[in-house]
C-alpha cells in the first residue's frame, strides 16, 4: 500500500507539471502544424541557442560534475532531440533512479531483509543504466540510418552539381527529394551558412551533430577538395562511387554476421524443442519398456 499511494504520489506531480506546461506544448503543437505548409523547418542548432536560466539548470550545474550537461545535451543532439530543456534533461536522467529510489526504502521500511535488498540495489541499477542505453540506441539508429541515405544524397548532389548548379543551390534542391536527420542536418548547414557562418565550419558541426563514418569522409573530402582546387563534380562523382562500395561491403559484413547471431537461438530455442518433438515418443517408449 505505502508503495502503490508513492507511486499514485508522482503519478499526480508529473500530471500536474504536464498541466502548468500545457500552454507551451499547445505553442510548440501550434509551430509544428506551421511546418504542413511548406519545406519542414530545421532545428535550431545547439550551439547557437542560450539555454536561459531555470531551477533545473542551476540544480544541474550545481549538482552535476562540471560540463555534465554540456555532454548530455550533446548526446541529445546527436539522436536527433534539438528541443530537450534542461527540466527533461533532469527528469530523463534522473527520474528513474529517483522513484526506484523512493519504492525501495519503502520496502526496506517493512523489514530488512537481504533479498529485499538485492533487488532493490538491481532495480536502481538497472534505473540508471536504461536511460543512458535508450539513449545510446537512438543515437545508434540515428547514424545508421544516415550511413545509408549517404550514398543517395551524394549521387543526387554530383547530378545537380554537374548540371551547373552552385553547391548551397545544390543541397538546397537534393534534401527537398529525401526525408530523414540527414535532411533536417543539411537543411540546418544551409541555415548557418545563410547566416554567414562558414561553409567547412557548417559542414564540420553536422559531422559534430551525427557520428556517421559515411558523412565524415564526405565533409573531409569536400574540404581537402576545396582547399587544394579539385573540381567539386569530380570529387561527388568518386565518392559517389565509394559510398556504393562501402554500402555493398557492410552488406555483405552483415550478411557474414547472421549465422553467428542465429547460433544463440538455433542452440538454445529451436534445438530443445526439435529435439523434445523427435524424442520425446522414442524417451516414454524406453522408459516403459524397462518398467516393466
Amino acid at each position: 500500500m505505502i508503495a502503490l499511494a508513492l507511486l499514485l504520489a508522482v503519478a499526480g506531480t508529473v500530471l500536474l507539471v504536464r498541466a502548468a506546461m500545457m500552454p507551451r506544448l499547445a505553442a510548440n503543437q501550434g509551430v509544428a502544424r506551421v511546418a504542413d505548409y511548406g519545406m519542414h523547418a530545421a532545428p535550431v542548432a545547439p550551439h547557437m541557442t542560450s539555454g536561459g536560466d531555470s531551477p533545473a539548470r542551476r540544480l544541474l550545474e550545481r549538482f552535476s560534475p562540471s560540463g555534465y550537461e554540456t555532454a548530455l545535451r550533446h548526446r541529445f543532439v546527436r539522436a536527433g532531440r534539438y528541443d530537450v530543456s534542461p527540466e527533461r534533461m533532469l527528469l530523463f536522467r534522473f527520474g528513474p533512479p529517483a522513484v526506484v529510489a523512493v519504492i525501495g526504502l519503502a520496502l526496506l521500511a517493512q523489514g530488512p531483509d537481504l533479498m529485499r535488498l538485492l533487488l532493490v540495489g538491481t532495480l536502481l541499477l538497472l534505473a540508471s543504466r536504461v536511460p543512458e542505453f535508450i539513449l545510446a540506441r537512438q543515437m545508434k539508429a540515428r547514424a545508421e540510418l544516415v550511413n545509408r541515405e549517404i550514398p543517395d544524397f551524394i549521387e543526387l548532389l554530383a547530378i545537380t552539381v554537374e548540371a551547373g548548379i552552385g553547391f548551397e543551390a545544390a543541397v538546397q534542391a537534393t534534401i527537398v527529394r529525401m526525408d530523414g536527420p540527414i535532411r533536417d542536418e543539411l537543411a540546418l548547414m544551409l541555415q548557418e551558412i545563410r547566416m554567414g557562418v562558414a561553409r567547412d565550419e557548417a559542414m564540420q558541426h553536422v559531422v559534430d551533430r551525427i557520428d556517421s563514418r559515411n558523412l565524415r569522409v564526405w565533409v573531409r573530402s569536400l574540404v581537402q577538395g576545396n582547399a587544394l582546387g579539385v573540381p567539386l563534380g569530380q570529387i561527388l562523382r568518386n565518392l559517389s562511387v565509394d559510398m556504393r562500395i562501402r554500402r555493398r561491403q557492410a552488406a555483405e559484413e552483415r550478411a557474414q554476421k547472421a549465422p553467428v547471431k542465429m547460433t544463440f537461438p538455433t542452440v538454445f530455442l529451436i534445438f530443445p524443442a526439435l529435439l523434445t518433438v523427435l524424442l520425446g515418443p522414442a524417451a516414454f517408449r524406453i522408459i516403459e519398456v524397462f518398467s516393466k
